[in-house]
């Protein structure tokens, strides 16, 4: 919404306005939405003297006025007794004027004068309909704006509503027709205005979409991010808007600004031009690592033995040791050492600093040119309070050097391709497979998450997995974007604590395009708490914390977004199951041999799956594979498909092809509980006569019949870890195997809802 430049002249002049608190005035606020083009209430403001000698009270429609003390730091005038309805004459507003200013123990020079606002009649609809329209900047996600429950019960709703019947928040700069219709759609309190149960219309939702936009381009144009000198809005709030004959008026308002703000360029365009040099990182051809002992196993020579166990020469490694002789006489497990970066025989892909902080800024200055990246291992620089000292030298050194570094506080990172092991763990410590690699990256801030992923998934074998710490400069983002063009790597599994000044809004944009690719990214955000809610003025920095901006941001871009680590893991084997099947649909069936297990799954079913009713055909196909095993006559055909105990394995492959042939079904869970005798569930052993790896045993039957169709397959194997090996079985060409059917069932919900919101929002 482009807006004239009279317009801005003077939303500029009202935002100018704000006293020393950084506040506006009620008035003040209602004559920035005229400058906006937005509907006020008729009003009038009179200064106290200007009452007292006045002769009559202006025009005002109906019989009862509203009576509003304006005055620096009144913010709640409800709360302070500054509000008073009165009969619509003068001497009702001059002794109800007089009233609030005795009661509310204001110093003269502190007040503004008096508010007279007529009293909006709101339409009728079947409950009151309090709106709130509010805005705020984010540090990760730049302006946002919310639309939602409002009136004096706006954050209990906040509180008690899901996100679908809560407030609808999106970013500011982003705000256009659709996006403001798809905020809309979300809300169901939009349902009490479209005409409830039979009631009128009470508006049409343009007139809300217009609203969402003219708040939008406010804050958007007077964010702080301009390098002219502008207010900076911090925080904007309508509270309630009521729906008068079609059309939002609102009653109340707040907006903060900060006049002495005054903008500084971001690093954007730098951390763009890092993509190069963060590829360099991945996969380097040299390496020279600081902080090796000669005479104990010790970060720094953990990393140096990993290297070499990789399978690294000696001659593409050097150890750097200030103060050792420059020839490189001294040797370490082979490999040369040298008193800096400039003195080794090439240039250094890659520096590995395993030293303290103090040492890590010392030996970055010494550093030389032919650096192209670092790691930086060194812990203290933000974990503790007295550390921010040392993070701001750090940063210095490294904007001096234009060396791009990840860390400091890193755990490593492992990159397969290159055969980089810089993790400062003992191979022992952290086995792996050494199978071919999934096509997944783990990149997380915390390196304790990703070790334990990585431990935890241990048959999903990471192509890359990088610890990228406190995230001085490069970050989790960053790396992002320099792998997005690698499809090798289908499926990223993130971990961040938060993000960085406006790295949450560009976090989204890369989702988004790695979306399009037919990527995904599953997302675990820690630090959820609402920091700072506490202190806000209005109502809309504790609505719209946090977390909830977060989610609510990132829901259209295909993201994954984990509850708990439990389900980070299922998304993450979900992900690298379905790498290369994409969700074409949300209708779902399931075939289990546990009564128990059909209604477990029943329940668990949300939106947006849908138990699929099979076709005629289908059903026929099924009543035949039951009947193999004589089970035809004793249970009903339905989806969940109950094929009891008895179902042997001829049965499990006739009704799984007819399922898996039905057109009208995308998504299939396979859950066959093992103890039964009716199919070979045990590996050969002792005091019994099975082999479950038999070729025309269930497990073999059920995996080909996966791996054959394009349709995604998820298997259950509900039982302990004797069946462990079953569980294996059916997951060995690398479909997803999940222990718990109602978990199962909860992780596709969350996979498929990704998905529709994502296609709804443009991304395919």
């Amino acid at each position: 919404m482009q807006q004239p430049h009279e317009a801005r002249q003077k939303q500029q002049e009202v935002l100018t306005r704000a006293a020393t608190d950084g506040t506006l005035l009620e008035s003040d606020v209602y004559d920035l939405l005229d400058a906006c083009g937005l509907p006020t209430p008729r009003r009038v403001l009179l200064d106290l003297d200007e009452l007292s000698d006045l002769t009559d009270l202006p025009s005002f429609p109906g019989e009862w006025v509203y009576v509003k003390l304006q005055a620096v730091g009144l913010l709640h005038k409800t709360e302070a007794g500054a509000v008073q309805r009165v009969g619509n004459d003068l001497a009702a507003v001059r002794d109800a004027a007089r009233c609030m200013v005795d009661r509310s123990g204001l110093e003269c020079e502190m007040i503004a004068g008096v508010l007279v606002v007529e009293q909006v009649a709101a339409d009728a609809g079947p409950i009151s309909i309090d709106l709130l329209l509010g805005a705020r900047r984010t540090h990760d996600f730049g302006p946002i704006v919310l639309l939602g429950p409002g009136g004096i019960t706006a954050e209990f709703w906040s509180e008690v509503a899901s996100d679908d019947a809560g407030p609808a928040i999106g970013s500011a700069l982003d705000m256009n027709d659709a996006n403001a219709d798809r905020l809309l759609q979300r809300m169901s309190m939009s349902r009490l205005w479209q005409g409830y149960r039979g009631t009128k219309r009470l508006m049409d939702d343009r007139e809300p979409a217009r609203w969402l936009q003219a708040w939008a381009d406010l804050i958007s144009y007077f964010d702080g991010s301009s390098l002219e000198r502008r207010p900076r809005i911090i925080e904007a709030e309508i509270n309630p808007l009521v729906i008068r004959d079609g059309s939002l008026i609102p009653l109340d308002g707040l907006v903060r600004v900060d006049s002495g703000h005054v903008a500084t360029r971001d690093i954007e365009a730098g951390r763009r031009a890092a993509v190069p040099s963060m590829l360099t990182l991945l996969n380097p051809k040299t390496v020279a690592v600081a902080g090796v002992s000669g005479k104990r196993m010790n970060p720094g020579r953990v990393i140096l033995n990993n290297l070499l166990a990789e399978g690294w020469k000696t001659g593409r490694l050097a150890i750097i040791k200030p103060g050792t002789d420059a020839a490189g006489g001294e040797v370490i497990d082979g490999v040369s050492c040298y008193p800096s970066p400039a003195e080794a025989p090439f240039d250094v892909d890659l520096y590995v600093l395993a030293v303290s902080a103090e040492e890590t800024i010392t030996m970055l200055e010494s550093a030389g040119r032919g650096v192209s990246s670092a790691l930086l291992i060194a812990g203290g620089t933000s974990e503790r309070s007295d550390g921010a000292g040392l993070g701001q030298r750090l940063g210095d050194v490294l904007d001096a050097t234009g060396i791009m570094a990840i860390g400091p506080n890193s755990l490593g990172l492992v990159s397969r391709p290159a055969k980089v092991d810089t993790l400062f763990l003992p191979k022992a410590k952290l086995p792996r497979p050494g199978h071919e690699p999934a096509p997944m990256a783990y990149l997380s801030q915390s390196g304790a998450f990703m070790i334990t992923r990585m431990n935890r998934l241990a048959d999903l074998e990471p192509r890359y997995a990088v610890s990228t710490g406190n995230q001085l400069r490069a970050g989790v983002v960053d790396v992002m974007e320099a792998l997005e063009q690698d499809e090798s790597v289908r499926v990223f599994a993130v971990y961040v604590e938060g993000f960085g000044t406006n790295e949450g809004r560009r976090f989204a944009t890369v989702v988004k395009r790695l979306s399009q690719a037919g990527k995904r990214v599953v997302l675990y955000k820690a630090g959820r708490t609402e920091r700072g809610a506490g202190a806000a003025s209005g109502h809309t920095a504790s609505i719209a914390g946090d977390d909830r901006v977060c989610r609510q941001l990132l829901r259209d871009t295909g993201l994954l977004h984990a509850d708990s680590f439990q389900e980070f893991e299922e998304l993450v084997r979900l992900s690298v199951g379905w790498a290369d099947r994409p969700i074409v649909g949300t209708r779902f069936a399931a075939i289990s041999n546990a009564g128990y297990e059909c209604v477990g799954i029943a329940d668990a079913l949300s939106a947006p799956l849908e138990p699929v009713e099979f076709s005629v055909t289908t059903r026929t196909r099924l009543s035949q594979a039951m009947a193999i095993c004589s089970i035809d006559q004793l249970v009903d055909i339905r989806n969940p498909v109950d094929l009891t105990p008895m179902a042997n394995t001829a049965s499990w492959e006739a009704a799984t092809a007819a399922v898996l042939d039905d057109a009208s079904v995308d998504l299939v869970l396979l859950s066959p509980v093992p103890p039964t005798p009716a199919f070979q569930s045990l590996p050969p052993g002792a005091g019994h006569s099975e082999d479950l790896d038999g070729p025309e045993q269930l497990a073999s039957v059920l995996r080909h019949a996966a791996a054959a169709t394009s349709k995604p397959v998820v298997f259950v194997v509900d039982c302990g870890r004797h069946y462990d090996p079953f569980a294996d079985a059916l997951g060995r060409d690398g479909a997803p195997v999940f222990r718990s059917a109602d978990r199962a069932v909860r992780a596709l919900a969350k996979f498929t809802a990704a998905a529709a919101a994502a296609a709804a929002a443009g991304v395919p």
